[in-house]
């Protein structure tokens, strides 16, 4: 609490040495916090992929020692800031509220929520919306798959509509003498009784409102009256056991009828098979908790069932299509002959064979009446095929991606609509046994066949086993997307990245490290990824098809079938250990990252939804801090050393901690003075011999007309008044500010043996031309800086390039160059007169960079 008030008495100007050392000193310190932080968010990461085990005490632990990382990440934050991020401690204790609440068993503030929208549930909230429902919306969201619009009713919900009705006690009771009794008269009397208590309650008035509202919106939006269709999520639903057809579901429902409709979903929690199908699988716990799918009516021309592996065939690679027309009733209930296709799992997906059924009847939706009713099929149409091949392989190329994304074979339910559309309405672990399991120690012979194209390559940042046409990552561009299933091959991670990862069958990154926030999204997506692979990009072709290996760290030529079956058939059941799926919930506040884009308008505190959105928050707003907004120049008491130079730099140095060898009173030093690692290396490239342009500049009219409107003493980004060049140095760190005519460079940067720590950040501005000239340089910064693995952002004459991460000889290159490139750019706005000039300027860099 002392430290807390003292930060809130700061004033926002540093008065002298020992408050710039301290600003110094703490963001030093969070940049160790930062990289603490990321590695225990890694480290759950790990636990999650089921490769470790892991009791509550270590839940309790790693949540308590995040906790306590991220707090003093905020208060290093406020005293680089002087306080202009206070608010960001009310999230840290929100959040930690949270996760306690969490490991003490308590209904958290997140899961009151009565209704939940499709696109915002995924399997880390399955506690309250269900398996079934969960892995929907994550479908929907994260892989971007053909899923309808939606909402959820929660267990939340109907956990109040049975209090608020007082039927929790009465239930129970009629549960425990169920399970006393042994005769099955009894059991049905019970039940019933459980049922037509539950069908008769009232229906809570908040969760009243909240569907009649959406319901209404759904239906200004509707050409045609609106149906629905209810279904099943209860929580014990396609996890570990299926449930598969023992719950009800209503279809074809009228908004007038919802309510009565939930009511028999809900109801169905006591139906005699439920009870029985629990009893044959010793599954224990009530059966009280039911959370309900809704989603409006898809007009059925052809519904049915895909398995990824051919249940009755296993030792197949080949995934099976059953399809009949109208609704899938047909197929799940297995009331009518259904057209059967065989589709190879090989990367080519072709049709093996098809069996095309006469298919007399069919279920369909009346529009004057609701559910569906058993229609017979027009007779010239019973042996027409209900599925063209095309349609086949697209649900196949889909099937394809699920199950690479949930690791295991699966069973989906999907519809055409009668536009044809493609709709996946579940999907579920496909329950097969294959009598040759593949075990990692069978492998090995097989795989002596493949050609491996990367071996022991950098580090496994989330391990699993994926495959896929190459995609490599234009450089210093991020694409609003990448073909679906690809391999995503990158010089760099970048969280700008994260969106990509739902389309991806695996990651390769040449420059990054496990702890990096992409690897927690991978880990998050559960997309096979390996970092820091150094020439992934320079061996790998695109659109070659690899397999990615991040079990073993092993890239391989082709579509290595065995490993992808082996990826399949691991076990899983770790995933219904109540541990896991703590540890999975509390995830969500730990490690999901919504801040991705440092320039978005939503980049903000009240943005900050988990530690590890603080934690990137914090490390942004700490770099823009000491980069731009404070104010070094008026510091008092403190020794400024003129650096000689065979250049008209005009350069000051300060000196925090080590980046001086001690001058005694000398107020002028020279280069061999300077031991600051960073600075170094920069006044290298900078001195570098034909660097520095000599010559006069040959102003054209309208250069020469601009400069009188353009002022040397113009002011830097942030809008104060250029100083002296300045240089804050330690050791290891850098802090320059150059003023270079007309133009302003700032370098913020740590370079150490610590590849962690390892960073650079460049901002340019200004020029002494017109505005397209000025960008043209702008422009060819950016390229260069790019070709450098920078991650570039650009507006008018602005250039910030950013670096992170890096071993430490080629961060050492890097601020070479950096010296070379101010040198070689100052004042080379007037030579750009044309986009060829642009071109020239940036190759001739490029050349020289090569030949030093």
């Amino acid at each position: 609490m002392a430290l807390w008030k003292h930060m809130l008495a700061r004033k926002n100007r540093i008065r002298d040495l020992t408050q710039l050392r301290e600003v110094f000193d703490s963001f030093q310190k969070l940049i160790e916090y930062n990289n603490r932080a990321l590695e225990y968010i890694a480290d759950i990461g790990d636990k999650l992929s089921g490769d470790y085990l892991f009791d509550r005490q270590y839940i309790r632990t790693v949540t308590e020692k995040l906790a306590e990382t991220v707090y003093r990440i905020v208060q290093l934050l406020n005293v680089i800031s002087r306080n202009r991020h206070v608010d960001l401690f009310r999230v840290v204790e929100d959040i930690r509220k949270a996760v306690n609440d969490e490991l003490e068993g308590k209904v958290v503030a997140g899961s009151r929520h009565w209704v939940v929208p499709l696109e915002q549930a995924d399997r880390r909230i399955a506690d309250q919306v269900g398996l079934k429902m969960a892995t929907l919306g994550e479908l929907k969201t994260r892989l971007g798959a053909p899923v309808p619009d939606g909402f959820i009713i929660s267990a939340f919900a109907c956990e109040r509509f049975f209090e608020e009705n007082r039927l929790l006690d009465r239930l129970n009771a009629l549960v425990s003498e169920a399970s006393s009794s042994t005769e099955e008269k009894r059991h049905r009397e019970l039940f019933d009784e459980a049922c037509k208590a539950i069908r008769s309650a009232a229906i809570p008035k908040i969760l009243k409102r909240e569907v009649e509202k959406i319901l209404a919106r759904w239906e200004r939006h509707r050409p045609t009256p609106l149906r629905l269709s209810l279904r099943s999520s209860a929580l014990d639903e396609d996890g570990r056991f299926s449930f598969a057809g023992q719950f009800a579901s209503c279809m074809n429902v009228s908004p007038q009828r919802f309510f009565e409709a939930y009511k028999e979903v809900v109801a169905s929690l006591f139906s005699p098979r439920v009870w029985h199908y629990r009893r044959a699988h010793q599954i224990s716990g009530r059966p009280l908790q039911m959370a309900v799918g809704c989603m409006p009516m898809i007009p059925a021309q052809t519904s049915g069932v895909l398995y990824t592996r051919h249940p009755t065939r296993p030792g197949d690679p080949v995934m099976l299509v059953s399809a009949a027309p109208g609704f899938g009733k047909t197929v799940v209930e297995g009331s009518g002959a259904v057209d059967q296709y065989e589709i190879s799992k090989d990367p080519s997906q072709r049709v093996l064979s098809r069996r095309i059924a006469r298919k007399t009847a069919m279920y369909a939706a009346p529009a004057d009446q609701e559910g569906l009713e058993r229609r017979s099929v027009a007779e010239d149409k019973q042996s027409e095929a209900s599925l063209s091949d095309a349609a086949a392989l697209d649900l196949a190329k889909w099937g394809s991606q699920i199950e690479v994304y949930f690791r295991h074979y699966q069973d989906i339910e999907w519809v055409l609509d009668d536009e044809g559309r493609l709709f996946i309405l579940q999907s579920r672990p496909l329950s097969i046994t294959l009598q040759d399991k593949t075990r990692r120690s069978d492998l090995a012979e097989s795989l002596k066949r493949y050609r491996i194209l990367l071996r022991e390559q950098g580090m496994i940042a989330c391990r699993g086993i994926g495959a896929g046409p190459v995609y490599i990552l234009p450089p210093g561009e991020i694409p609003e997307t990448i073909p679906n299933g690809c391999v995503l091959v990158a010089r760099r991670c970048s969280s700008r990245l994260a969106p990509l990862l739902s389309r991806a069958s695996a990651l390769l990154a040449d420059i990054g490290s496990p702890a990096e926030h992409l690897a927690t999204v991978a880990r998050e997506y559960r997309v096979p990824a390996i970092v820091d692979v150094g020439n992934a990009v320079s061996t790998l072709v695109p659109g070659m098809v690899v397999t990615v290996d991040a079990e073993e760290n092993l890239v391989y030529e082709g579509y290595v079938r065995e490993l992808l079956e082996y990826g399949m058939t691991s076990e899983k059941d770790y995933e219904d250990i109540d541990e896991f799926r703590l540890l999975r919930r509390i995830s969500g506040k730990i490690s999901t990252l919504t801040l991705t884009d440092p320039n978005a308008r939503d980049f903000r505190i009240e943005s900050c939804k988990s530690y590890h959105d603080i934690i990137r928050f914090a490390h942004e707003m700490a770099v823009r801090e000491i980069a731009g907004n404070l104010n070094f120049h008026d510091v008092k008491n403190v020794q400024l050393y003129k650096l000689k130079l065979p250049l008209p730099l005009n350069l000051s140095v300060i000196d925090i901690g080590g980046g001086v060898e001690f001058a005694g009173a000398k107020v002028e030093i020279l280069p061999e003075h300077v031991r600051s690692v960073p600075l170094l290396f920069l006044l290298e490239g900078l001195l570098e011999r034909g660097v520095w342009r000599t010559e006069a500049v040959d102003l054209d009219f309208k250069s020469l007309m601009s400069s009188f409107t353009r002022s040397p003493s113009m002011t830097d980004p942030t809008g104060s008044a250029l100083r002296p060049n300045l240089a804050i140095v330690t050791e290891c760190y850098l802090n320059l500010h150059l003023h270079l005519g007309y133009h302003f460079n700032l370098i913020d940067c740590c370079v150490c043996e610590n590849r962690l720590d390892n960073y650079v950040y460049f901002r340019f501005l200004g020029g002494v031309t017109d505005i397209s000239r000025r960008s043209r340089r702008a422009q060819l910064l950016s390229e260069i800086l790019k070709h450098f693995d920078f991650l570039v952002e650009t507006k008018g004459d602005l250039v910030i390039g950013r670096l992170r991460i890096l071993d430490f000889p080629i961060i050492k290159e890097r601020m070479h160059m950096l010296g070379r490139l101010i040198g070689f750019t100052r004042q080379l706005d007037v030579a750009l007169r044309s986009e060829e000039d642009t071109a020239f300027y940036r190759d001739r860099f490029l050349e020289s960079q090569v030949k030093t």
